[in-house]
């Protein structure tokens, strides 16, 4: 809340600052206080020794330990703030309203139109200014959700001169961020707290899919990662402050999936197109925060999950390994892993980069977060489950040491021989992907149900493990065709997976951009559920005879059986 007030300026950079400082610092005493007791309390305790007990609990604030007063001077300074900060605003507000009783006050027009202005009183004010922008807004034909978020829009567009400028000289970019308003809340929500955005959209309207030129085409490199993208190289080597840093390193990645996502709803781009830009600004985003850290030699970064197999989407966490050289002390090593996971995951006024998730290492989350490619070569011939050679098979270096990331690799060979031999490996395949399916509803699970993607990708993977199969493995279509290509799977099999593959990755895809959340079902409200329909479809280029869900569950049925032939 205090996040969405500081956005809208309603308070300053400082009494943000203060007020959430002073909120955590309270809510962590209070809950201290109570796990001390077992009971509801709000008040200290009265006794020194008592004091000192909950001053080492809250502890995270170090500078308690050479306060003067030390906890109880804490609290109450954090109070006073936070009391000062209130009377002022809530005192404001009170003058403000008994001066709007008393008198007219005249106010720059900018100001005066704000987010609860009334939407004719808004309509009058763009007529004014810009024309082109109100034949757009009056449109009779608008869907009343496009209307009702292109309203949304204009009201954000008018917390600032700025912003309100840049919008009223874009009705272009504007008329073409109707179809977004039409589709795409995740898209919507990012346009209404960052409508300076909008100018991303200020390209010519498309004619045809064909001959469009695409928002978002940046040039691949050698190594998956990106050419021509400045931002990202300036911010490792700039010499800016780190929270300068932070927050140009957010925004730049947000621009750059806005504009990814605008242009599979504009463009109707194939889903394994949106699927790898997005995972190459993933990657550049991971190289941008290992020089932000000032990582050391010898350290390594990875990807593993979706990100390995380039189909890190909208909304995804960031499956990494951290590997270090044998020369790397272990401390150092941890200390930049930490920095580089806060530096992409820490929540700022900017928002955050993408979550990392670091569990897939050896021994999860009870394992050192940096391991050496001894100790993973270790673990991966005696140690390792059956899950984790799969798991490993999309294995893939993004920054960092060559030599570790070649020594982990081979450790991943490794872990895939010591599978292939091994007699249980399908049996224990199997079992895993069965535990899968009961740990949600399978009722219209397109990720985890019998016959769902993780069916595909666990076939895939199982067929790469079996084989040895060595390298980055690519997307689901690049492994079932690498598979294919060597006799280890049947062209029909292959076509099939790979046209269920393509609707599922679509589906997952468009759901995520119609509703902003990661789901692994249709969305349950009707407007949702038409637009992740008619969205896929568009995509696919293709309808949905008897409706998207019918044809999810004979994607299914057909998977199933493909997979139950060939885990075996």
């Amino acid at each position: 809340s205090l996040q969405k007030l500081h956005d809208k300026r309603h308070i300053t950079g400082n009494e943000f600052h203060e007020l959430t400082t002073a909120y955590e610092f309270l809510r962590r005493v209070e809950h201290r206080l109570q796990l001390r007791q077992g009971q509801q309390t709000h008040r200290l305790p009265d006794l020194p020794e008592q004091l000192h007990i909950v001053q080492r609990a809250v502890g995270a604030d170090k500078t308690l330990q050479y306060a003067p007063g030390g906890i109880v001077a804490q609290v109450r300074e954090r109070m006073a703030a936070v009391a000062e900060i209130y009377e002022r605003i809530i005192h404001h507000q009170q003058l403000q309203a008994r001066e709007d009783e008393a008198e007219f006050r005249l106010m720059p027009r900018a100001e005066q139109s704000g987010a609860e202005q009334p939407y004719h009183q808004l309509l009058q004010r763009v007529a004014e200014d810009s024309p082109a922008l109100h034949e757009i807004a009056v449109r009779p034909e608008l869907e009343a959700v496009t209307r009702r978020n292109l309203y949304r829009f204009l009201s954000a567009a008018f917390t600032s001169s700025e912003r309100y400028a840049a919008v009223s000289r874009a009705p272009q970019a504007v008329e073409r961020a109707l179809a977004l308003f039409g589709t795409s809340d995740y898209l919507t929500d990012i346009l209404l707290r960052h409508p300076e955005e909008i100018a991303s959209l200020n390209a010519a309207a498309p004619k045809s899919p064909e001959a469009t030129p695409p928002l978002f085409a940046p040039e691949d490199g050698r190594d998956g990662g990106l050419l021509g993208d400045p931002q990202f190289e300036y911010l490792g080597a700039a010499n800016a402050p780190y929270g300068e840093k932070l927050a140009l390193l957010r925004r730049h990645y947000r621009h750059r999936v806005f504009a990814s996502g605008a242009t599979d709803i504009l463009e109707l781009r194939p889903v394994y197109e949106s699927l790898r830009q997005t995972s190459l600004a993933a990657d550049n985003a991971l190289r941008a925060a290992f020089a932000i850290a000032g990582a050391p030699p010898g350290l390594a970064v990875l990807a593993l999950g979706r990100l390995g197999t380039f189909e890190f989407d909208l909304l995804s966490d960031a499956d990494v390994l951290f590997v270090r050289e044998e020369s790397l002390p272990a401390e150092a090593a941890a200390r930049a892993a930490g920095q580089i996971m806060q530096t992409l995951s820490a929540y700022t006024r900017e928002g955050t980069v993408f979550p990392v998730d670091a569990r897939l290492r050896p021994r999860g989350g009870e394992g050192e977060l940096v391991v050496t490619a001894a100790e993973l070569h270790s673990y991966c011939v005696q140690e390792a489950h059956a899950w984790e050679a799969l798991t490993f098979t999309k294995l893939r270096p993004i920054v960092g040491s060559s030599v570790a990331a070649q020594q982990a690799g081979e450790a991943a060979q490794a872990l895939s021989r010591r599978f292939a031999a091994d007699s249980g490996f399908p049996a224990a395949v199997r079992e895993m992907r069965t535990r899968l399916e009961h740990t949600e509803p399978p009722e219209g699970n397109f990720k985890t149900s019998p016959g769902a993607v993780y069916d595909i990708d666990f076939l895939a993977c199982f067929l790469a493990t079996r084989h040895q199969l060595a390298g980055p493995c690519g997307n689901l279509r690049d492994r079932l065709c690498g598979l294919r290509k060597r006799g280890w799977l049947e062209e029909k099999d292959r076509a099939n997976l790979d046209r269920a593959a393509e609707l599922f990755r679509t589906v997952e895809h468009a759901v995520r951009l119609v509703v902003g959340k990661a789901r692994k079902s249709l969305p349950a409200t009707e407007h949702g559920r038409w637009a992740a329909e008619q969205l896929t479809a568009r995509l696919l280029r293709r309808e949905f005879l008897g409706g998207l869900e019918a044809e999810l569950a004979r994607a299914m049925a057909e998977v199933r059986g493909i997979y139950e032939r060939v885990v075996s």
